[in-house]
């Protein structure tokens, strides 16, 4: 592959949906680990000046989680390959109290790409309280990190599940679950799955409502790396203020989306 141009980014699913979160004015706490490379010096910076509480980042030996993504002119993403670093150390010795107290206050917890040993403690930090777990569930927790129980748990306690439309696949794949409306169906708690398809509409399935089509807004930019990430955040942070509407959320996630398409960046400014 001949690669014209490079660039370095701070960036993660995890660490770009709280940097926006916290950026359109949410208190937001980030749970995650960091290698102790020079990387991990940038990552914090950027965290800390986006108004995130890095309080509960954990410092590991080796470096940190990285993904290379390669993509043309266009902005269109032709190879992926991420490489877990220190992630894989996470939830060595269980969750710290200061991590228990900062789950036990959030309003709202949104589980993305961790190990799975962290993802069934937090799990069970929360299994007596009441706050709303919105997940999303990425490719790599479907392919190289797949763990059935981890993934089972969290699809029965979360209320609101984000994937992009190959996600959906490939969970489907390992789940033979049908259809959106058939997961909704099978777990009770999720009120609603949002399956984002890229420039097509954003599908809505819920209990009460069936399958809502919302029209994704037209975007002149080409970056498309981070989308995802910026819908999520604008997605949670009106979950915070608009709770009853969800179909609001989704819109209001796809402003964000438009934002990050039109950026250089795997993320956006939603200040």
């Amino acid at each position: 592959m001949l690669v014209s141009h490079s660039e370095l980014s701070a960036g993660g699913r995890g660490a770009s949906v709280a940097a926006m979160t916290a950026m359109l004015g949410v208190s937001t706490a980030l749970l995650s680990t960091i290698g102790n490379d020079t990387d991990s010096k940038m990552l914090l910076s950027f965290l800390r000046s986006s108004g995130v509480n890095t309080a509960c980042i954990r410092r590991s030996q080796g470096r940190s989680a990285q993904v290379d993504i390669y993509v043309d002119y266009r902005g269109r993403m032709h190879a992926m390959f991420f490489d877990p670093g220190a992630t894989e150390s996470l939830a060595q010795g269980g969750l710290t109290p200061r991590e228990k107290n900062i789950l036990a206050s959030a309003n709202i917890v949104f589980f993305t790409s961790v190990s799975n040993q962290l993802g069934l403690a937090s799990l069970k930090a929360i299994s007596e309280t009441r706050q709303t777990v919105v997940g999303s569930i990425p490719s790599d927790l479907l392919t190289f990190r797949y763990d059935s129980n981890y993934i089972g748990q969290l699809l029965g306690r979360c209320e609101f599940l984000i994937m992009n439309k190959w996600e959906f696949s490939t969970l489907n794949a390992r789940l033979r679950i049908g259809s959106g409306g058939t997961l909704v169906r099978n777990f009770p708690n999720i009120r609603a799955l949002v399956v984002t398809r890229g420039a097509l509409p954003t599908r809505v399935f819920s209990r009460t409502k069936g399958v809502q089509e919302i029209p994704v807004p037209r975007s002149r930019g080409a970056n498309i790396v981070g989308a995802g990430d910026g819908f999520a955040a604008e997605f949670l942070a009106a979950l915070v203020n608009e709770s009853a509407d969800i179909l609001l959320c989704v819109r209001k996630g796809h402003s964000a989306a438009k934002q990050v398409v039109a950026s250089t960046t795997a993320y956006a400014n939603l200040r």
